[in-house]
C-alpha cells in the first residue's frame, strides 16, 4: 500500500524572477538601449554643416551676447559726464561768488575764493560756528572740486580692474560725488540757520549771512559746480 504524499512533496518550488535585461536600466543615469539609438543629426551634411559653425565660434575672440561687454554709459550719458568732467576740472577758473563790499561788488573765480577764505576761517570761527563750518565746507568743496574732475575722466574711460565685474569700480568712483554734494546740501542748511557778521569783521557789506545770501551772491560757477557733482552722483544708482 502506498503511502500519502507528504506536504513537502505538494509544494512546487519557486520560480526565480530574473530582470529583463532590456529594461534592467531603464531609468536616468543610465543608456537606454544604446545599440537602437537614432542618430542626432539627420545626414552627415547637417552634421558638417554644425561643425563648421562650431568651428567658426571657436576663431571669434569675443563672445555673441555678454553683460561684460555692455557699456556703463550710453553716448548721451557719456557727453554729459564729460562736460560736468570739464566743468569741475575747470572750477577753479570759474566765478564762484560776487560779494558785495562798500566798493562795490568783487568777483571772486575759486582760485581768488580759496586764498579768501582759507586766511579769514579762523576769524570766522571766532565769529560763529556757523560760519567757520559754513566756510570750511565751501573751502573742501573748492579743493576737491578738480579733483572730483580727474576721477570722473576716468570712470569714463577708465577700464574696471574686476573682469568679472567691470561695474563696481565705476561704481565706487561715481558714488564719491555724493561726498560734495551732501556738502553743498549741508552749505544751505546753515544758509538756513544763518549768523551774525561784526560790522567791519569782514569786507562784506552787510551785518548778516542767510540762506537769501547764499542765493544772491552765489555765482554761475558755484551752481555749475553742485550740478556736475549731483549728475554722477546720480548716474551711480542706476550701475
Amino acid at each position: 500500500m502506498n503511502s500519502p504524499p507528504t506536504a513537502m512533496t505538494d509544494k512546487k518550488e519557486p520560480k526565480e524572477e530574473r530582470a529583463d535585461p532590456n529594461i534592467r536600466y531603464r531609468y536616468i543615469g543610465f543608456e537606454v538601449f544604446p545599440e537602437q539609438k537614432k542618430p542626432f543629426f539627420a545626414s552627415e551634411e547637417e552634421k558638417k554643416r554644425h561643425l563648421s559653425r562650431l568651428e567658426e565660434k571657436k576663431k571669434l575672440d569675443e563672445r555673441e551676447f555678454s553683460l561684460l561687454f555692455v557699456s556703463s554709459f550710453n553716448r548721451v550719458e557719456r557727453v554729459v559726464l564729460f562736460i560736468a568732467a570739464l566743468a569741475l576740472v575747470a572750477s577753479p577758473a570759474l566765478p564762484w561768488f560776487f560779494l558785495p563790499t562798500p566798493q562795490g561788488v568783487d568777483m571772486y573765480l575759486g582760485f581768488s575764493l580759496i586764498t579768501a577764505v582759507a586766511s579769514q576761517i579762523g576769524m570766522l570761527f571766532g565769529i560763529s560756528p556757523v560760519a567757520g563750518v559754513g566756510a570750511a565746507l565751501v573751502l573742501l568743496n573748492l579743493i576737491l572740486a578738480p579733483l572730483g574732475g580727474i576721477l570722473l575722466f576716468y570712470a569714463l574711460f577708465g577700464k574696471g580692474s574686476d573682469p568679472a565685474n567691470p561695474y563696481v569700480k565705476t561704481k565706487r568712483l561715481l558714488r564719491l560725488h555724493w561726498l560734495p554734494f551732501a556738502a553743498y546740501l549741508a552749505i544751505f542748511g546753515l544758509g538756513i540757520a544763518g549768523f551774525n557778521l561784526p560790522e567791519g569783521s569782514l569786507a562784506i557789506f552787510r551785518e548778516g549771512f542767510n540762506i537769501f545770501g547764499i542765493f544772491s551772491w552765489a555765482g554761475w560757477g558755484f551752481w555749475t559746480v553742485f550740478v556736475a557733482h549731483l549728475l554722477p552722483a546720480v548716474k551711480s544708482a542706476d550701475l
